[in-house]
């Protein structure tokens, strides 16, 4: 298979199913996990989510419920 694209072109694969279309694509791109990245991102999302959590669990707290229900249909 020979695919020569320019820049800004987009090409498309096309064929039946079982034809090899993901086998070619995992040839020219293929994509290995490292663990360590897979946990650094883990431990980053949960981090900022904590973070998020905490700082909108202080805003929450200053205002009742019955002060955001109305302030919501307002």
């Amino acid at each position: 298979m020979d695919i020569k694209l320019e820049k800004g072109q987009i090409g498309v694969i096309l064929g039946p199913s079982g034809s090899g279309k993901s086998i070619s694509i995992n040839m020219l791109i293929p994509m290995i996990l490292n663990p360590l990245y897979v946990l650094i991102s883990f431990v980053l999302i949960f981090v900022v989510y904590k973070i998020t959590k905490w700082f909108c669990g202080r805003k929450l707290t200053k205002i009742s419920m019955s002060e955001a229900l109305k302030s919501g249909l307002e």
